[in-house]
Parts: structure tokens; C-alpha cells; sequence
């Protein structure tokens, strides 16, 4: 999987208070769930911030008809170690505070087949 194909979500919160923002504009969040660990070391996070949110609004912008790179007013990037600095509780940028990895999404399940817990749960070991 390459940047272009990172699936994103996208939160446009000016949509529900326009107070937010000025006349005739919105506020745009993009997200990616990309990994913290880099194979050069998350530190490489400060490097490539920049370059990867331009990726993102690009690929974000091919879905748009109305917005350019000259529109936006302001942009705020984080990568998944600013996310780490700011609050060290998120550890490597998780805001649930467990590991990103797909392997452990969802490893508790429930005796039902196919149903599994929708809340964070300690680990076993933790309680």
C-alpha cells in the first residue's frame, strides 16, 4: 500500500457550526491511520510530516470539485509522534492507547462468533 491508497477519514465539523469558521469557508480535518514505527525510525516522522499531508489533501482533493491546494487558509499537521509529544498517554499516537498494529484490532473476543467488544479493554494481565 502506497500514501495514495491510504484509506482516510475525513471530518468537515464547520458542516454542524459554521461559527467556526469565516463566511463561505469550512474547517477540514483529514486522518490517516499510518503507522508510528517507520523503518527509519520514528524520528523520520519530522522529516516527511509535510510531504505526507500533501499527499493526503491531494488524494482528498481528486473526491472534490471545489477546493485547491491556494484555498486553504491554515493547515495544523501532526504526525504520530507529535501525537506521542503532546500527550505521552497516547502512546505511539494511539488515542485509544493500545498498539495500531491490525494484528492486535480487536483481539478480545466475545463467546458469540463474529462479536467482539466495541470498548477498549485492559489486557488480562492488567487487571
Amino acid at each position: 500500500m502506497t500514501l495514495d491508497d491510504y484509506p482516510l477519514q475525513i471530518v468537515h465539523a464547520s458542516v454542524y457550526d459554521q461559527s467556526r469558521v469565516p463566511q463561505g469557508c469550512c474547517a477540514l480535518k483529514i486522518e490517516g491511520g499510518i503507522p508510528y514505527a517507520l523503518k527509519e525510525g520514528p524520528q523520520h516522522w519530522d522529516e516527511i510530516k509535510e510531504r505526507v499531508a500533501d499527499t493526503f489533501l491531494t488524494q482528498y482533493m481528486r473526491h472534490t470539485t471545489n477546493l485547491t491546494k491556494d484555498k486553504v487558509l491554515a493547515r495544523v499537521i501532526m504526525s504520530p509522534l507529535d501525537i506521542e509529544r503532546m500527550n505521552p498517554a497516547m502512546w505511539r499516537a494511539s488515542v485509544h492507547h493500545r498498539d495500531k498494529r491490525w494484528g492486535n484490532f480487536a483481539p478480545y473476543r466475545m463467546p458469540i462468533p463474529v462479536c467482539t467488544r466495541p470498548e477498549p479493554v485492559p489486557r488480562p494481565a492488567a487487571r
